[in-house]
């Protein structure tokens, strides 16, 4: 089994490349990486993806394929970032984030989930607007770095096992029929789960 662990933002120099690099600044680490080494197979990812000048639109089904339940993201909207395991990919990405330490919330951030019990599956759409805006934590914050000009874009989701948020009190029931993650517990738990590449037209 492939963990598929996401990897914890660093504070680093940034620095701005010219315009046959990257399109803007990031950190050493995104706070999500998207490698050969990261995406687990434990869930799977089918995704038809559309585009057009405008967005790009995916039907997708989530089959988790593994011997035990896990909660995951539904990939019905995304935020993007470099996808590192082709040339010129990007990645949309659904999935819980770091809590930052330095912004006072009113409420502890979480992110909605489903459970997926072994062999189930889950059917839906996303979409994402174009041009592709890549992820910043809080407004004003540096960008992570895309390519200038995205050849291919895969559909990913983060998830944890049921197991390991067990009696960590990080499921919480919205009794309406929802649940929620808290960030702090999912984080660095998650796992991502993503489709197969896609050209962008």
């Amino acid at each position: 089994m492939r963990n598929g662990r996401t990897g914890l933002a660093a504070v680093a120099a940034l620095a701005v490349l010219g315009a046959g690099g990257m399109a803007s600044c990031q950190a050493e680490e995104d706070p999500i990486s998207i490698t050969e080494d990261t995406i687990s197979t434990d869930v799977l990812v089918t995704a038809s993806v559309r585009t057009t000048q405008d967005g790009i639109w995916w039907d997708y089904v989530l089959e988790n394929t593994s011997s035990e339940a896990v909660w995951i993201v539904e990939p019905r909207g995304a935020l993007v970032f470099a996808d590192r395991s082709v040339a010129e990919g990007v990645a949309l990405v659904a999935a819980m984030y770091p809590v930052r330490g330095d912004v006072d919330h009113a409420q502890a951030p979480a992110t909605a989930v489903v459970e997926l019990a072994p062999g189930e599956t889950r059917e839906g759409t996303g979409t994402a607007p174009r041009p592709l805006e890549p992820f910043s934590d809080r407004e004003g914050d540096r960008p992570v770095r895309l390519p200038a000009e995205p050849a291919t874009a895969r559909i990913c989701a983060g998830y944890v096992t049921s197991s390991q948020v067990e009696g960590a009190g990080g499921v919480r029931d919205l009794e309406d029929g929802t649940f929620s993650l808290g960030n702090a517990v999912g984080f660095p738990l998650q796992r991502l789960a993503c489709s197969t590449t896609h050209p962008l037209t």
